[in-house]
């Protein structure tokens, strides 16, 4: 009896042991386990520099999504018969307003931003830079008295501390030619430009700066609608979109409103327009 009564304490001790050991555990790792739960779905991005301070960089930024990586790759492999609508639930600018959302992110910004700290001050800052991405798109095959519709998305360059002013304008180059080569065209200008009928939409942007952190509009949608016209004949074609500096009303307000940290986009160019849009026409 005396026996059984010794063994019955020897096994509270040992359950009241392993309790202890649990509870220990649990207080240790608490915190990281609530602020595991409490992360984001975007990637933590870190190097020699440290990491990039979300609650700073990304800010103003809509919520990152959980299908974030499923779009971003359907949309680099062009799955999308035009890049937009991505979700059923979520706007389009959940996606398009995200950094990881254009493919230079992770080699080219994000060693632009980990270095950001209170009281870091950085040696140069970027005042001019923007792109399109899509930057090319190939429509084909289209038919004279016909429209089509494409989307691409204009955005600030890395680490660009200013808001940039343009107006969006279409041209019509004598050449170009996609990545590779897969589609090259030569062509006369003076002709092609009565062979289709462009409307951009805005066709008036102001981009945001992204340096320190991301404004909400660094990164907008533009829609280009157009029309094949009736006689056009069978060929290749190039629409190109490039920037010009906007309209001298809405300079001069944007001028008032952002003072220094305001700047037009000029003249400044990469030798080609930086939206192309390759026709085919059968």
């Amino acid at each position: 009896m005396k026996k059984s009564k010794n063994n019955r304490w020897l096994y509270v001790a040992i359950l009241l042991c392993i309790v202890f050991v649990v509870v220990f555990l649990f207080s240790l790792y608490s915190e990281d386990i609530l602020q595991f739960g409490k992360s984001s779905l975007r990637p933590k991005y870190c190097d020699k520099n440290g990491c990039i301070d979300e609650s700073i960089v990304f800010r103003e930024l809509p919520t990152y999504p959980q299908d974030f990586r499923e779009v971003d790759v359907m949309v680099e492999n062009n799955k999308y018969p035009i890049a937009e609508n991505f979700s059923k639930e979520l706007s389009d600018d959940n996606y398009y307003k995200q950094p990881e959302f254009y493919p230079t992110w992770e080699d080219q910004g994000v060693p632009l931003y980990t270095p950001l700290k209170p009281g870091y001050s950085p040696g140069y800052v970027g005042v001019i830079g923007y792109g399109a991405y899509p930057g090319d798109i190939i429509v084909r095959p289209i038919k004279p008295g016909q429209n089509f519709l494409t989307v691409t998305y204009w955005h600030t360059a890395w680490a660009i501390a200013k808001y940039q002013g343009m107006s969006l304008t279409v041209t019509y180059p004598t050449k170009g030619e996609t990545g590779m080569g897969m589609f090259i065209v030569d062509q006369n200008s003076d002709k092609v430009k009565d062979y289709f009928v462009v409307k951009i939409s805005p066709t008036t942007l102001l981009l945001q700066p992204n340096y320190p952190l991301f404004g909400k509009d660094w990164a907008q949608k533009v829609k280009v609608d157009v029309h094949v016209n009736e006689k056009t004949p069978p060929g290749k074609y190039l629409i190109g979109v490039s920037p010009v500096n906007p309209p001298a009303d809405l300079e001069t307000q944007w001028i008032r409103d952002y003072r220094l940290k305001y700047t037009s986009v000029g003249v400044v160019g990469i030798g080609r327009p930086t939206y192309q849009i390759f026709v085919e026409v059968q």
